[in-house]
């Protein structure tokens, strides 16, 4: 179900406690666990004294890294909020993708929709429209009582987006700002404006596509960051690859949507890279492997 949830309270319950839940949960919507997409490249070994290894050092936390539009909501919210607001806005913006770079197409957008009268609140109660989950959403409260495993976003949405998104549904204490890595968001004269999160070429050729972020190289910074025992990152598009690839030497899971580019990209080279993964088609199953993945060894 897409349909938006608002949570109060957290639970704390143990992992084993949450996977039986989820299980059932996801054997009432007809999903077989077993019967889950796995694909399974030559996993890394593991960064020196974190892993599964056991070594001299203490293990580190689970990290769970989101994508944000299709991923950890149910949608694009750079599209989603104009045609929410207004069909002539979004009109234009369609006819303009493909001869302006996506993050200037975004805050010219939202420049466009506040000279058509639409408020920053506007703008802002849209947001809180975006399809989501409840089960996940639930999910990642449940888990963030587990003091082991720690939430992060990297996404090319934007701050304003996703914070307000976070705040609506009580999960902005679950999400630290310096673990959210997105493009920066400002008011401006009654206007969201969005600017890149990198002014500066990253250099990476996975990323030629997506010139203001290299989700590569925002993960290999998380890694060194948390030091974890484990990564499970959950994405659907192509910039998502390149997250996977530099995971290759630290234990990790890569969670891709079916039907989306990720998991065709993945079937394809998930070997050669030492990528692990599973594809997933419904927010059941998403919430069953998560809670899976998210175990420590």
């Amino acid at each position: 179900s897409h349909q938006l949830f608002l949570f109060s309270e957290i639970s704390h319950q143990p992992l084993d406690t949450m996977a039986a839940e989820c299980q059932s949960a996801a054997a009432g919507a007809g999903v077989d666990a077993a019967g889950v997409g796995l694909g399974v490249g030559a996993a890394g070994a593991g960064v020196a004294g974190v892993g599964f290894g056991g070594g001299a050092t203490a293990p580190g936390p689970v990290l769970v890294v989101f994508d944000f539009d299709h991923s950890f909501v149910d949608a694009n919210s750079d599209t989603f909020v104009p045609q929410t607001l207004s069909e002539e806005v979004f009109s234009g913006m369609k006819a303009q993708v493909g001869t302006v770079q996506w993050t200037q197409l975004v805050d010219a957008t939202m420049v466009a929709l506040a000279q058509a009268g639409h408020s920053v609140d506007d703008v802002a109660r849209a947001v809180t429209q975006i399809p989501a989950d409840s089960s996940l959403f639930q999910l990642v409260q449940q888990l963030h009582g587990n003091h082991d495993v720690r939430f992060a976003i990297v996404s090319d949405a934007n701050t304003f987006f996703i914070n307000t998104l976070l705040k609506h549904h009580h999960l902005d204490h679950v999400f630290a700002q310096d673990a959210i890595f997105t493009n920066p968001a400002t008011i401006q004269q009654g206007a969201v404006r969005v600017k890149p999160y990198a002014t500066e070429p990253h250099g990476c050729e996975r990323c030629a596509l997506a010139p203001n972020m290299c989700k590569g190289q925002i993960v290999r910074h998380l890694v060194a960051s948390h030091r974890p025992q484990k990564v499970v990152y959950i994405g659907d598009g192509r910039n998502d690859l390149c997250a996977g690839a530099h995971l290759a030497d630290t234990p990790h899971r890569v969670l891709a949507r079916a039907g989306y580019k990720l998991a065709d990209l993945l079937q394809a080279s998930a070997e050669s890279l030492g990528i692990e993964y599973a594809v997933w088609e419904s927010y059941a199953q998403l919430c069953d492997l998560l809670l899976q993945s998210a175990k420590k060894q």
